[in-house]
């Protein structure tokens, strides 16, 4: 089974990734964030997570040292969403705290997609559910 990742930002299903059942195809980083970090920012990020012995600062650089796919869409594009997974032919999409994903962006993917949300439902929803 081929598995895609839907994640915005470096959680720790995004570092399980790698590990996961199946053939992990990549990871489709869907966020607002229109830029990359300015590069003294990133050297700062690569800095400190070298001292607190952390092995990835991105999840691009995630994906370059295991070989999976990447790539970055905003939230506002579903339709780009949709052909993403198209073309990397993904089985199962999996979405740890995401954003909502309309339904629309992932109908063709064989098994649909699994939400992960890490709280107690219904008392806390929401994107940050352990504030």
């Amino acid at each position: 089974m081929r598995i895609v990742l839907l994640a915005n930002g470096l959680r720790p299903a995004a570092l399980g990734f790698p590990n996961f059942p199946g053939v992990p195809v990549g990871i489709i980083n869907w966020n607002d964030r229109h830029t990359e970090l300015p590069a003294w920012k990133y050297a700062l990020q690569t800095w400190t997570a070298r001292l607190r012995r952390k092995p990835y600062t991105s999840v691009r650089q995630l994906c370059q040292d295991h070989r999976l796919d990447y790539v970055k869409i905003p939230l506002n594009n579903p339709q780009q969403l949709k052909h993403v997974l198209h073309d990397w032919r993904g089985d199962l999409v999996i979405t740890p705290g995401c954003p909502i994903v309309p339904m629309q962006a992932h109908s063709d993917v064989r098994h649909g997609g699994i939400n992960l949300h890490p709280s107690l439902l219904p008392a806390y929803r929401g994107g940050n559910p352990f504030f």
